[in-house]
C-alpha cells in the first residue's frame, strides 16, 4: 500500500491568499482550553487536520527503553490559520506542559 495514495481526493499544491497574508493565530494548549482545541480539530476544514510533533531531535534509536531523542510538544490546526501548541515535555517552562495522562 502507498500511503500517499490512501486518498483519491488529492489536489494540486497551489499558494493560497491566506498563506501570503501571514495572517496566523496561535494557541497555546492548557488544560482549560484543551478542549476546545480538540474540537477545533475534529471541525476542521473537509473533516481533517494537520499535527506536526516538535521533537528534540530526529534521533529515534532505542537505548534502555527509551529513544534518544523525546517528542515535547504537538502542533494541531484544523483550519491552517489557527495553530494549537501542546506542550509535552519542556524543561524550561516545565509548568506550562500538558500532563500525558489528559
Amino acid at each position: 500500500m502507498d500511503l500517499f495514495n490512501l486518498f483519491d481526493d488529492q489536489k494540486e499544491l497551489k499558494l493560497q491568499p491566506w498563506m501570503e497574508s501571514g495572517e496566523y493565530h496561535f494557541k497555546l494548549v492548557t488544560p482549560e482550553n484543551i478542549t476546545e482545541c480538540i474540537d477545533a480539530c475534529i471541525n476542521g476544514v473537509n473533516g481533517r487536520f494537520s499535527l506536526d510533533l516538535e521533537t528534540t531531535g530526529i534521533d529515534n534509536r532505542v537505548f534502555n527503553g527509551e529513544t534518544v531523542d523525546k517528542i515535547v510538544g504537538v502542533c494541531l490546526s484544523g483550519d491552517g490559520i489557527t495553530g494549537w501548541y501542546i506542550p509535552l515535555r519542556h524543561k524550561a517552562g516545565a509548568e506550562h506542559n500538558i500532563p500525558w495522562s489528559l
